[in-house]
């Protein structure tokens, strides 16, 4: 019998196939585009390519939106959505919206050319308040800023998100009231770097609500307000404040650049050190172990030749005794011929015989006697030729000893200039972060008092551009009421 095996579906082709049954459930004709670009690519190296969603041009339905929005709302597979030109209505941007607060994945959103009003404007602030993921967003060529409250939204979004990077708002109508908005809700935000505002209303107030967002913001690096009529000089304030920014980012970048730098380096030199020291501390061990092992070897040699030592003294103590009992026989058998020559004196004539034999026993005696003291002789050189031999090993040992000692007391001293020298660099870098802290310091009050200085001048600038605009109008209100004298006194 065949044996079915279940193949796991890759992300892709789960997403094509919820996508074509949903369609099926909600009896729509499902969109070859989607379709086609739900299948896997890969560039030539054989790696996947960034995974994009692009329907734009195309007329979506309510019914079409609600579809997309339940695949998109758990998927994971696509980091771009592009719904460019889509003619999207308020209820299918709200579900795209909805879906995409859990969605995890997608990092660019394009909703340009979908004349979204009020309803679209507060579906994209809820999902800037709870998505985390989305960095670009554009929403170029709708009707955002038509009524004050789209904007308002939008406003309320951009202020808690804490990802996005790159927000597009050209041509949406935003006037000064949208533009306050907006300023308000830069001062809160710190995540945003770009922000497109061209061909807009915002106009005088709305360029200063957003010089004045600036000087809090810090994070904002490019703000392009091209087809406001926002006067010249204040859109000068606002470049020298992105100026600024820019400056200031560099600086912090610089800086946090140089201190993860000094840090690794701190990190390494800790990290050799501790190799270092960890590599004498088993030097050191092996040393020990090899001296506790000679140590042992050499006291096992020495209670082996003490052991002989001792055997050899036993020895020569048996012999010493040997020859005392040999001495004390031989004194017997001397007191034995003597009494054996007063016998032969009194029996002389009758033991002539017995006395040679005896006599020749006796000299049988002495030659055995001396036999074993020559025996006894070399026996007690030996033993002390090897007691010399052996006291010779003991004061060999002995130098092995001391010349390991000194070893040891050399390798302490290493080990002593090693941790010295890992202390003195350690000093040295941690002296180089605090120099380069006060240098960033000085830098950044610099740039402060650059900083208040041009706006002080600005702000001269400025006083005596009121002055000079008040002095005129005095002028032509004179002109106009002479001229209003003049027609009455002709009128008379």
């Amino acid at each position: 019998p065949m044996v079915t095996v279940d193949v796991p579906l890759s992300a892709m082709e789960s997403f094509r196939e919820r996508y074509s049954r949903l369609c099926r459930d909600s009896h729509q004709e499902p969109l070859r585009i989607v379709l086609e670009q739900a299948r896997e690519r890969c560039n030539d190296r054989g790696a996947p390519m960034r995974k994009r969603l692009d329907v734009s041009t195309m007329c979506l339905s309510v019914e079409q939106c609600l579809i997309l929005a339940k695949c998109l709302r758990t998927d994971d597979t696509f980091t771009d959505l592009m719904l460019t030109d889509c003619v999207l209505n308020d209820e299918g941007c709200k579900a795209l919206c909805r879906a995409l607060k859990s969605n995890a994945s997608i990092r660019d959103l394009n909703l340009k050319g979908n004349n979204l009003r009020t309803g679209g404007a507060e579906a994209v602030g809820s999902l800037l308040k709870y998505n985390s993921t989305l960095i670009r967003l554009s929403l170029e060529w709708n009707s955002v800023g038509a009524v004050d409250g789209g904007v308002t939204s939008l406003a309320e979004g951009l202020a808690v998100n804490k990802t996005l990077e790159k927000l597009d708002l050209r041509s949406n109508q935003i006037s000064h009231k949208g533009a306050v908005e907006l300023a308000h809700a830069l001062k809160k935000n710190d995540s945003l770097k770009e922000l497109d505002l061209r061909w807009n209303n915002c106009g005088l107030l709305g360029g200063r609500a957003l010089l004045s967002a600036l000087q809090q913001n810090k994070t904002l690096v490019q703000l392009d307000l091209t087809g406001n009529d926002v006067p010249n000089d204040i859109l000068q304030s606002i470049a020298v404040t992105m100026g600024r920014n820019v400056e200031q980012q560099a600086l912090e970048s610089q800086h946090y650049f140089r201190t993860t730098v000094l840090t690794r380096e701190i990190k390494q030199l800790q990290e050799d050190s501790r190799m270092q020291i960890s590599d004498l501390i088993g030097r050191l061990d092996q040393q020990r172990e090899r001296f506790e092992h000679t140590n042992r070897s050499s006291q096992l040699k020495i209670g082996q030749l003490q052991e002989t030592l001792a055997e050899t003294t036993h020895e020569k103590e048996l012999l010493e005794a040997k020859c005392n009992m040999s001495e004390a026989f031989v004194s017997v058998n001397e007191q034995k011929v003597k009494d054996l020559g007063d016998l032969v004196v009194r029996l002389k004539g009758e033991a002539d015989d017995e006395r040679k034999e005896h006599k020749a026993e006796l000299e049988k005696e002495k030659q055995r006697h001396m036999t074993l003291q020559r025996e006894l002789s070399d026996s007690v050189r030996t033993s002390q030729k090897q007691e010399a031999e052996f006291e010779t090993k003991i004061h060999d040992l002995q130098v092995q000893q001391k010349k390991l000692e000194q070893h040891i007391n050399i390798l302490k001293s290493e080990l002593d200039m090693a941790q010295e020298t890992v202390k003195q660099r350690e000093k040295e870098a941690a002296e180089k972060l605090q120099q380069e802290e006060e240098r960033h310091l000085k830098m950044t009050r610099e740039m402060e008092r650059r900083h208040r200085d041009e706006e002080t001048r600005w702000r001269d600038l400025q006083q005596s551009c009121q002055q000079s605009w008040s002095e005129r109008f005095q002028q032509a209100e004179t002109a106009r009421f002479k001229s209003e004298e003049c027609d009455v006194f002709n009128c008379s």
